[in-house]
């Protein structure tokens, strides 16, 4: 392509070209060093699209085709507009005068400034804007004018309307502001509307000729004017950064002094800290002993012996002594370290006065004002701490703590003889209600193998006691029916004998954390239905597979089947089958015995506590029975996770 042929290089463009290239030098300074925080990086927007307005304006003027000037015109109109709505946003931004001018606003007036432009952009199609090209000016100069189209006046009032708003807005924030901040608003507002005067001055016809060539220059000067304040404005930033810097080095200074000192007092408390963790682990590990004492199963006289001794290592006390209360006189339990054996007489002849009762807390001699009890001084123990020990449920007695050294005890410490005394008052506690709970177990076990027998043993030997008689009589009339009275006698006998060894069986009842469930009912059917005579037939599938949680509640009721089956269903054979089955997991017991009616028979015990055990596994229990053809159980669990 010939230039030559397309492009008249005039004085007028080289004067738009050299705007262009300052206002683009201008934007790129300002843009590479931008600074987030001032704000005021964003005139560069502006500088870049003068410089493309002024860069198309330059071909314009160099332009010897009139379509190639007219396509130039439009491109360089459209910058000319970013460049007024660039200063608009510009102030709407960084000043933020109008509140409400919100995002909405903000997408109205972009797809105003679309529409404009799509208009200029498209005016060789509609010539609304522009319609034609006159010469004007010598002819060296190669100026034109040109003539406008019914919406020229809108775009042009739109620009211009953006431009002198922004210039209104910069002067309210030129009242508004103070001091540097007046002087930066005055200084922008005159780079700005310094090209504006000259773009008003060659639109409006008034100088058309000194427009042209003042509007280069004017955004020349704007350029290097807006750059001198961007520069001006981040070297005070940045001197006033330092001078901010300098006094937080001063500040910093000060701090690194202070932290130095607290340092050394950091440290300081670190060590007593450290000392004090070290007597608070002893003293937690000490009182963790303590209370797993009462889970020794120690006599009463053992745990108080142990529990005073663990005490006194913990205290680091001279002697120590447990007494009780025997109407008014104390009587002592048991003792370490009373070195002078006259103290266990003035102690079991309650020769200690002045001891309170009714205090929560620990009392302290000599932090307390009153005297120490009698006897104690002069055995030579100065300081001493101790509380009456009780609980709701144990009535207990006193806990002495004695030092031959006189000292001041803290809050925090006897704080912690409170609590070594609670967890004393829960181990006796504990211990006397174990005691009891032992003593019950047992009165509760004797009174269900007393019951068991009445109702088992006891009717079959009263009923082969009575049979007896009968047999007895019988012989000796001679009567014909003595086989079937003692034959009678052979099932009481027997009956009671498979009663007497399912006791037997279940006050030794099987760990299962010890053996799985299939191998437990197997030692059941070993000890007690073999042993009474009864067949049996134990059978276990390779796939078959429960969790432990289960096992621990299938057990009981497995036993209670069995159960049933040996007391009430004279049964000869009994069959357990532990398989899989479509993916449910099944227990079958089944016996040849009576049977019974399962809907008579559900509201007995046995049944009830079956059902509900099943309830809490999610399993289904399956009673099948008539009567003189046998009994079949099934549990079934379905859903069942091995590992669960």
């Amino acid at each position: 392509m010939n230039l030559a042929a397309v492009l008249n290089i005039t004085p007028y463009a080289l004067m738009y070209l050299m705007a262009a290239i300052i206002s683009l030098t201008a934007a790129l300074l300002i843009w590479f060093y931008k600074n987030k925080e001032l704000g005021i990086y964003k005139l560069a927007k502006i500088l870049f699209f003068i410089s493309l307005y002024m860069f198309f304006s330059a071909l314009e003027l160099s332009a010897k085709q009139d379509d190639f000037r007219m396509r130039m015109l439009e491109f360089g109109d459209v910058f000319n507009g970013l460049t007024d709505l660039s200063l608009f946003l510009f102030v709407m931004d960084y000043y933020k005068p109008w509140p409400w001018f919100n995002r909405k606003w903000r997408y109205a007036l972009l797809g105003l400034m679309t529409v404009n432009f799509a208009f200029t952009l498209t005016n060789r199609f509609h010539n609304l804007i522009w319609i034609g090209i006159i010469p004007y000016g010598s002819q060296g100069d190669n100026l034109s004018r040109y003539t406008t189209g019914p919406l020229f006046h809108f775009s042009n009032f739109l620009y211009v309307g953006l431009c002198i708003v922004s210039f209104i807005l910069l002067l309210i924030e030129v009242f508004k502001r103070k001091g540097t901040e007046r002087r930066y608003v005055i200084l922008l507002t005159a780079a700005l509307a310094l090209p504006f005067i000259a773009y008003l001055l060659f639109s409006l016809n008034v100088l058309p000729l000194p427009g042209v060539s003042a509007l280069p220059f004017g955004y020349i000067l704007s350029a290097v004017f807006i750059t001198w304040i961007v520069f001006n404005r981040m070297q005070s930033h940045i001197a006033y950064q330092a001078e901010g810097l300098k006094d937080h080095i001063v500040t910093l200074q000060r701090e690194i002094e202070h932290r130095k000192e607290l340092e050394g007092k950091l440290r300081k408390i670190q060590a007593e800290q450290a000392a004090k963790l070290a007597r608070q682990t002893n003293e937690i590990a000490g009182i963790y002993d303590l209370i797993l004492l009462s889970a020794e199963g120690l006599s009463q006289k053992d745990l108080l012996e142990q529990a005073i001794q663990k005490i006194k290592k913990v205290l680091s006390c001279s002697a120590i002594c447990y007494c009780t209360m025997n109407e008014g006189q104390l009587v002592l339990e048991s003792q370490i370290g009373l070195r002078h054996p006259v103290i266990e007489n003035i102690i079991g002849n309650g020769r200690l006065d002045k001891l309170d009762m009714s205090k929560i807390g620990p009392i302290v001699y000599p932090n307390s004002d009153d005297r120490m009890p009698g006897g104690l001084t002069d055995l030579g123990y100065l300081s001493v701490m101790y509380k009456y020990i009780s609980t709701e449920n144990y009535v207990g007695g006193f806990l002495f703590t004695l030092w031959e050294q006189k000292s001041s005890f803290s809050a925090e410490e006897t704080n912690f003889f409170n609590g070594i005394c609670e967890s004393f008052a829960l181990i006796l506690e504990n211990a006397h209600l174990n005691q009891a709970i032992m003593n019950k177990a047992k009165l509760e076990e004797r009174r269900r193998i007393a019951r068991d027998l009445h109702d088992s043993v006891t009717q079959s030997l009263h009923s082969l006691a009575f049979s007896a008689e009968t047999a007895s009589e019988q012989a000796r009339t001679g009567s014909n029916e003595l086989g079937e009275v003692l034959d009678l006698i052979k099932t009481s006998a027997w009956q009671a004998l498979k009663e007497m060894r399912l006791l037997l069986y279940e006050m030794r009842l099987m760990d299962l954390e010890n053996v799985n469930l299939e191998e437990a009912i197997r030692v059941r059917l070993d000890a007690v239905e073999k042993r009474a005579g009864i067949q049996y037939e134990i059978r276990v599938s390779d796939d078959f597979r429960i969790p432990q949680i289960c096992s621990t509640e299938l057990y009981p009721i497995v036993i209670e089947a069995l159960n049933n089956s040996l007391k009430h269903a004279r049964a000869e054979k009994i069959d357990v089958h532990f398989q899989e089955e479509d993916g449910k997991a099944m227990i079958v017991i089944r016996d040849n015995g009576v049977g019974f009616d399962p809907t008579a028979a559900t509201n007995g015990m046995g049944l009830r506590n079956m059902y509900e055990r099943c309830r809490k596994i999610n399993a289904d229990l399956e009673i099948e029975s008539k009567s003189g053809q046998g009994t079949v159980i099934r549990i079934i669990l379905s859903n069942i996770d091995a590992d669960g």
